[in-house]
């Protein structure tokens, strides 16, 4: 089910973009389709901004941010859970007592080889693949993204 609700999404997400109309029953709630692309990177919390730790000074690409209470979940799942605060370098958090007894405004991140190693992260960016491979399926039926056709050259005599 969550499956075809994410493939109705991004086919509700590819209707707008090329103007064709969208089915009401895609339609969220909102009256709005899905905000992001199914190409995006599925982030370990989708209420941290990807740009969280630079705003913190750090600027480890092999970092991800993540929420205190995120980084208390994934800490359950037995992943590296780093605290990182203004102007010091991350360090890790050993139980979820560290990153409770953190002032606020404190980010915390995971690895990113973690992240990606998790089922969680495996199962979001297989649906978002499916999700792609079904909505270039959709635009092949429809004629939308198919290259223009090569004239043949005629024969010379």
């Amino acid at each position: 089910d969550k499956l075809i609700t994410e493939i109705d999404r991004h086919f509700a997400e590819v209707c707008k973009e090329r103007g064709i109309a969208v089915p009401k029953r895609l339609e969220v709630k909102t009256g709005q389709t899905r905000p992001k692309s199914a190409d995006a990177y599925p982030m370990p919390d989708a209420s941290m901004p990807a740009d969280a730790l630079v705003a913190v000074g750090c600027h480890d690409s092999d970092l991800l941010p993540l929420s205190a209470k995120r980084a208390r979940a994934l800490m359950d799942m037995n992943m590296s859970v780093y605290v990182v605060q203004t102007g010091e370098n991350p360090f890790m958090a050993f139980d979820k007592d560290e990153i409770l007894d953190q002032p606020e405004g404190t980010v915390f991140a995971v690895p990113r080889e973690e992240w990606e190693a998790s089922a969680e992260f495996q199962e979001t960016n297989r649906t978002a693949q499916q999700a792609n491979r079904t909505a270039r399926q959709y635009e092949n039926r429809s004629g939308r993204s198919r290259p223009a056709r090569r004239k043949s050259a005629g024969k010379e005599r």
